[in-house]
Parts: structure tokens; sequence; C-alpha cells
């Protein structure tokens, strides 16, 4: 079961234009926190506690664009300062070419000027847009901000809404070590011997079986230990954009969607399912192509200048 926490925009005499909103599983132990005192920025903010690890913040943000006073830096400020862990998600209107966008913005450079000079803090961002735009480049508008989140984490934009925003996800690593599944993970042999040379066995008096368990519960635990500390995880690579006509294609398919919202003119609604169709075959064609070549990139005709032992 899903649990809603949301934060109305309320300006004062004036009735609630918006909202920020987190959900959230209700079987993670968290909690809601009240949002300091803003002027410019919506927010939504819980304290999630997972497992050993210490309780961070999640915060749900929303900046206007094109305010008067720039970006509101105060307000981050506060937002980004009200635990020791935080994390500050959403769409913050802030472009910048090290958030994987063409230009900076006057917000996304007064932001920047800020987090380069604080410890601790660092920025990800999706690799594609997640603002599609008819007239001008996409851009990177949802962005993460973590302090002192010491996990790795992915960040990707979906192409799942008929929408010029798209959603994107976060996952986080919260810790957890993949034994099972080494393709996350790559480890220096060499190290892996020095470490496990230089721990000592402990001592083993095997005199029944439950002796043995003993031993062999201890010695995988052993093992698994020594494997971690001599691995490290396996960043995987940025997402392979669509084609430029596919992108170009979804532009259109938003844009016939707008003007049939406005309009409930038949025509272009008829439009919008065409586009839509066409989008689809187009993506599904794309991505089995893309898994054919993989496919044939591991056939053995292709592994010749691969060196096998004479």
């Amino acid at each position: 079961m899903w649990v809603a926490k949301w934060n109305d925009r309320v300006r004062l005499g004036q009735r609630a234009t918006g909202s920020t909103s987190i959900y959230i599983k209700n079987h993670f132990d968290h909690n809601s926190i009240p949002t300091p005192d803003l002027d410019l920025i919506d927010a939504t903010i819980i304290e999630i506690k997972i497992g050993n690890i210490p309780p961070f913040k999640i915060i749900s943000a929303y900046i206007k664009p094109n305010l008067r006073g720039g970006f509101p830096l105060e307000d981050f400020k506060k937002l980004l300062n009200s635990g020791n862990n935080v994390i500050i998600a959403g769409d913050l209107n802030a472009t910048h070419i090290n958030w994987n966008n063409y230009n900076c913005n006057p917000y996304g450079r007064k932001r920047y000027n800020f987090i380069s000079n604080v410890k601790g803090v660092r920025v990800i961002a999706p690799h594609s847009p997640t603002h599609l735009n008819l007239s001008s480049r996409d851009t990177v508008l949802d962005i993460c901000v973590q302090k002192r989140i010491p996990f790795n984490s992915e960040i990707h934009a979906l192409n799942k809404l008929n929408s010029d925003h798209l959603p994107v996800t976060l996952a986080i690593n919260t810790g957890s070590f993949a034994i099972n599944s080494p393709e996350l993970f790559s480890t220096n042999w060499e190290n892996f011997r020095h470490i496990l040379n230089s721990k000592p066995l402990p001592p083993f008096q095997i005199k029944s079986n439950d002796d043995i368990e003993f031993a062999v519960g201890t010695l995988g635990k052993f093992f698994k230990e020594t494997l971690k500390e001599a691995s490290k995880p396996n960043f995987s690579k940025p997402p392979e954009r669509l084609p430029e006509f596919i992108r170009n294609k979804i532009r259109l398919r938003n844009y016939l969607r707008r003007i049939w919202q406005q309009t409930r003119d038949p025509y272009f609604d008829s439009e919008f399912q065409k586009i839509k169709g066409e989008i689809t075959d187009d993506t599904t064609k794309f991505y089995s192509k893309r898994y054919e070549d993989y496919i044939e990139s591991l056939s053995p005709s292709n592994q010749l200048g691969e060196k096998h032992p004479s």
C-alpha cells in the first residue's frame, strides 16, 4: 500500500495553485517533516529510515521559471540544510552544461556556483532530456541534488507519458552487496588474494555436524567480506538516446495532444492517435534492432580477432 504526502502551494490571500507530493510504501519507516519557511520553492519533505542506514530526508521540490529575483538560493539553502543527509529531486528549472544540457540558464549558473563551493554535495542528472520543446532544444530540468549520500545512484528519463515533461526514475544502491550478481561489480583478484592471505583464519575444532555447519558458515562469511573489499561497483553505460526522427515525432505528438485538449477538434485527436501509433512501432523496431545487433556481436564469426590458446 502506498501513502501520499503533499504540500499545496498557497500564497497569502490566495487559493492553492499547485502542489508537490511524495508517494511512499507504508512499510518503510518514515515520517512527514514540516517544510522550513519558504517563499519561492514548493516542497514536500519526508525522513526515511532503511535498516541500519542513518535516516535521510527526501525532498520533492519545484521552482517556477523566470522568478523576478532569479534562482531562490536562500530557500534552496534552507532545504539543503534541513538535515545531515538530504536528497532534493524535482523540476528546478535550472539548466547547466554539467547536467547534460546544451547551455546554461541564469538559474543553472547561480545554483552551480553555489553547489561547487559546498562539500559533500553533488548533482546527478539524466543523460537524456526530461523536457521536450517544440520550438527549441530539449532540456534536462528534472535533476537530483544529494548531500552526504554515500551510495551510488542512477537516474533515467522515461518516455512513458503523453506530455512534454517526462517522468524520471532515481535508483539508489543503499549498500547491499550483490554477491549473486557478479555483473554488477568487478573484482581485483590479485587484491583479493592479498587480502585473503593477510587475514588469519579462525581456528576450528570439528567434533560434530554442528561444528561443520558453523565452520562452513564462517568461511562463507569470510570469503564474502574479502570479495567485497576487493571489488567495486560497475557503473552502467549512459542509456542510448532514441534516434532524432523518433524524438521529433514525440515532440509532434505532445504538440497535437496539447492542441486537441485546447480545441477538442476531432482532426487533432485523429492526428494525435496516428503519430502515437507510429512512435510505438518505431520505438519497438529500434530496440529490436539494437538487441539483434547485440546478439550478432556475440556470434563466433564476430570473435575472429580474439586470441585463443594454441
